[in-house]
């Protein structure tokens, strides 16, 4: 029988000093992965989001040894940059395997004056008009290869109402790569659609499938992050609006857990909601991330209060779990 476990978490009294390239130390969407060698370091992918300032959002990437001290050691970021002001780069995830860094994000273009009054006259949600996933290569986070676009959506097609874009891929490692990704109409979008595919090399990718997730009424698929665990498992955690709300007012943190990655059982409770009051993750949550390891669940989670976005860690301790069951963003080298 499928369960989820049972997790005790609390907000964080502070957030993480988050270095950022644009001085703001405002970061939202982490990923996390975790490299056991002779030492042990965390490698964080992220994007700076200062005020809700979406131009903003490139991809940035830094070390730690311990998950809260971070530190740029050498890397230059953002390490994606936009070509144009049309083009905005975001929703990065990042996966290690045959000793490559492979970052994922999102590449998204504006429409232009006909695009925005074609939405206007039919309703439309979405305000880009394509939306495609691409990926860097790097073997030390330093240098890295030139974005190659794996998949797409929308262009001529984003003028029709019902065309749904590509947001927040969530790649997994264990000798296949594996995809899991969001179809949305945009942020006040209150019907979103999960896909699954596979790839051997992290570049070309197979059939798009759909996958089913059975989750709280009355709340909305944002963002999610998958890892599968050693023990065989995969566990999905989704940032999730009410339906009457935005994907910036994002209340609550789920987790959800599946045997094959392509039906999904939700637990009907959060993991962690909003800190009510003055707390600096009041107003709303976002895209977070996890490690599991040692009967502890380690989360990464991003915050908001007064559109200052900031990335805060906790942790609780899973008594159901086997000592070495581990996420495999844990990795042994």
């Amino acid at each position: 029988m499928l369960n989820s476990p049972k997790l005790f978490l609390k907000n964080a009294v502070k957030p993480l000093e988050i270095p950022t390239f644009d001085g703001s130390g405002q970061a939202v969407h982490p990923d996390i992965i975790k490299i056991k060698g002779k030492t042990t370091r965390y490698v964080l992918a992220f994007t700076p989001y200062p005020f809700s300032n979406e131009l903003y959002e490139k991809p940035s990437v830094l070390v730690s040894r311990d998950g809260i001290s971070w530190l740029e050691n050498d890397i230059k970021n953002p390490v994606i940059s936009s070509k144009s002001g049309k083009e905005l780069a975001s929703d990065p995830d990042i996966v290690y395997a045959r000793g490559k860094f492979y970052l994922y994000f999102v590449s998204q273009i504006w429409g232009g004056k006909l695009f925005k009054k074609a939405r206007a006259l039919f309703k439309q949600y979405t305000k880009q008009y394509s939306s495609s996933v691409k990926v860097v290569v790097s073997k030390d986070l330093k240098k890295w290869s030139k974005p190659i676009q794996i998949l797409k959506s929308g262009g001529l097609s984003s003028f029709w109402p019902f065309t749904r874009l590509i947001i927040c891929p969530s790649v997994t490692w264990d000798g296949i790569f594996k995809m899991w990704y969001i179809k949305a109409f945009g942020c006040t979008n209150t019907n979103p659609r999960l896909y699954y595919r596979e790839s051997k090399d992290g570049i070309s990718w197979g059939k798009e499938k759909r996958v089913f997730i059975q989750f709280p009424k009355g709340q909305v698929i944002w963002h999610i992050d998958v890892e599968k665990l050693s023990n065989g498992q995969y566990w999905m955690l989704i940032a999730a609006y009410p339906k009457s709300e935005h994907c910036e007012k994002i209340k609550n943190l789920y987790l959800a857990v599946s045997n094959d990655g392509l039906s999904w059982k939700t637990r009907e409770k959060p993991i962690l909601t909003i800190d009510p009051g003055s707390s600096w993750d009041s107003d709303s949550l976002y895209r977070s991330t996890f490690i599991v390891e040692n009967k502890i669940f380690k989360l990464w989670y991003t915050g908001s209060r007064n559109k200052i976005w900031k990335i805060g860690y906790t942790f609780s301790k899973i008594s159901s779990l086997d000592e070495k069951t581990h996420s495999l963003n844990v990795i042994n080298i």
